[in-house]
């Protein structure tokens, strides 16, 4: 694609020196008008047919100027377009392949804004570099050129506000735009992860009546970006009369002299007219780069932060000599140690095997690092020692692709993309055919009530699958999960949030689903977890009991304590409830 770009490219560029080229051509068609016909030079005659020649070529170059500046426009659009898009895939490229420990360090809205808003400014930059700029250069330089040859010394009274013009914007832009638009761009990330965390948690708002606050924190951060943008307007309200008082005063001293010179003979109108159009050649492109360090600053700032995200390295990576594996389900841990930060240790010295077909139970208080033992297994981060396992080769050898397509995984916070109930199930094997679906969804206990909804498995979700209940969403997740037959099934609390009713349809559809495959479970209701061939309780990180739920209880540890505590809690809650 980049060859393709760089062709386009040069091709604008072609139109663009064209297009150059023949606006200079009009001020010497103005001198020969007015030379030839209007006010002729002494000792010159009037001369029809050069004024009808120049008339039709400053028609010429008018209209063939304002086609090549379409054609220039619409080639540079479609390069810059081109980019951006580019650049966005490779951003949300890179962003997919990021390990989720960076993920989970950085807002949605920010995120967002390095895909969209930051990818468009420099669409914006590459459109404005590639046709203005250059325009303006190229007339800057030409313009400048055939001054000089006309005249050094008038040349010079044009050119001399450009320095000092020059000067002033490189010196407010080093010092305090820069800074400026910086602090714009963080209040702006800010106000979209607020956006996007307001506008998710909808129900949570309206839940709890704080509409007015929200409201008041989104003033809040709405009035701290106006004001960082308006500091920068008001700089540049200020910057914009003195460059063009600056850069006016050359005119009217060139009309001045130009004038004396007529009168002295040295120069005749023609002349003067054609070098004060010149001039305004050259006033014009350094008009215009004055604002030039405007949008470069917005695009700067934004190649800066979304190249950040295209260097920023994965943690979890694939090794040069990764494999395809045909998963069989033995899982072995050994000697784990592993922190989200190296220094702070989650888990430490795990040893464990689990035979294929088995299914585990992760017991344990809150923090005692179960979810963190099913997140190494499906390697969203990697172990800072020892090594996990599966038949026998170690994780970090196997594709990354190859590995999670073969582990199921069900949360107890079930997300569901907007789209039909059948996408949604298929979102773990694309292009599953109907039946395979239909099957997927019999095994999760889902099928029933979704041919009772009027469009069936066609049935299109709210946000998030808003129009289904809690339970039946879950058991979308479960045939999601299951569609591709994987031979490891990791289930991350998948009945807490439920009744007791719905709990107990998924359990029949857990046990068909666990069947023949290894599965590693954790439970909010321990109760769930007696199907379990083992039980890992864990304590601070450690493995503290192993053992079937029987064994266990009679060990009176840890699990029995748990167990204990849940049907104290059960039988206050419902006495007639068992746990």
């Amino acid at each position: 694609t980049s060859k393709r770009h760089w062709r386009s490219l040069m091709l604008g560029l072609g139109v663009l020196i064209a297009a150059s080229a023949l606006a200079m051509a009009g001020p010497y068609f103005q001198k020969l008008l007015v030379n030839a016909a209007l006010l002729p030079p002494s000792g010159q005659e009037a001369s029809v047919r050069v004024f009808w020649l120049a008339l039709l070529g400053m028609l010429f170059t008018l209209a063939f100027g304002e086609l090549l500046g379409i054609a220039r426009n619409r080639i540079m659009a479609s390069v810059s377009t081109g980019i951006a898009a580019d650049l966005r895939k490779t951003v949300f490229d890179r962003i997919q392949s990021m390990s989720l420990g960076f993920l989970t360090s950085q807002r949605a809205g920010d995120l967002m804004n390095r895909v969209t808003a930051d990818t468009d400014r420099i669409r914006h930059l590459i459109q404005e570099m590639c046709t203005t700029a250059i325009h303006q250069l190229l007339i800057l330089i030409a313009s400048a050129t055939l001054l000089f040859s006309a005249d050094w010394r008038l040349a010079l009274i044009v050119l001399l506000p450009a320095p000092f013009v020059g000067y002033l914007h490189y010196y407010i832009w080093r010092h305090v735009l820069n800074r400026l638009f910086h602090k714009q761009w963080r209040i702006s990330d800010k106000a979209n992860s607020f956006l996007h965390d307001v506008l998710s948690g909808i129900r949570v708002v309206k839940a709890f009546g704080q509409e007015e606050r929200e409201i008041r924190r989104f003033r809040t951060y709405n009035g701290e970006f106006a004001a960082a943008a308006l500091k920068s307007e008001k700089l540049y309200s200020i910057l914009s009369p003195i460059s063009n008082y600056l850069i006016q005063i050359g005119q009217y001293l060139v009309l001045l002299i130009g004038c004396y010179m007529i009168i002295g003979r040295e120069m005749n109108v023609g002349e003067l007219i054609q070098f004060s159009a010149y001039a305004a050649m050259i006033f014009g492109p350094i008009s215009w780069l004055m604002f030039m360090p405007r949008w470069i600053a917005n695009a700067v700032i934004s190649m800066h932060r979304v190249f950040s995200v295209i260097d920023e390295q994965p943690e979890v990576m694939d090794a040069n000599n990764a494999v395809g594996h045909r998963i069989r389900g033995s899982i072995e841990f050994r000697d784990v140690f592993f922190g989200y930060r190296s220094y702070e240790p989650v888990l430490k010295e795990i040893n464990l095997t689990v035979k294929p077909g088995e299914m585990i139970g992760l017991v344990g208080h809150s923090g005692s690092g179960k979810s963190t033992t099913i997140n190494l297994i499906s390697r969203f981060y990697d172990v800072n020692e020892g090594e996990i396992r599966i038949d026998g080769t170690d994780i970090r050898k196997i594709r990354q692709e190859d590995l999670r397509s073969q582990i199921g995984v069900v949360l107890q916070e079930t997300f569901l993309f907007s789209g039909t109930i059948a996408e949604n199930i298929q979102y773990s094997k694309p292009g599953a055919k109907p039946e395979e679906v239909i099957e997927a969804a019999k095994i999760a206990n889902a099928h029933d009530f979704i041919i009772s909804l009027p469009d069936g498995y066609d049935t299109r979700l709210e946000e998030n699958g808003n129009n289904l209940s809690g339970g039946e969403r879950q058991r979308i997740a479960i045939a999601r999960a299951v569609l591709n037959d994987p031979r490891i099934l990791i289930l991350d609390e998948a009945t807490a949030s439920l009744d007791i009713e719905t709990e107990a349809a998924i359990q029949e559809a857990l046990r068909r689903v666990t069947k023949n495959r290894t599965t590693i479970a954790i439970a909010h209701r321990l109760s769930t977890l007696r199907n379990a061939d083992r039980l890992i309780v864990l304590d601070k990180g450690r493995i503290a009991e192993l053992g079937t739920h029987r064994e266990l209880m009679k060990k009176q540890g840890i699990y029995y304590n748990l167990i204990s505590a849940q049907r104290g809690m059960s039988r206050k809650s419902d006495p007639s409830a068992v746990v």
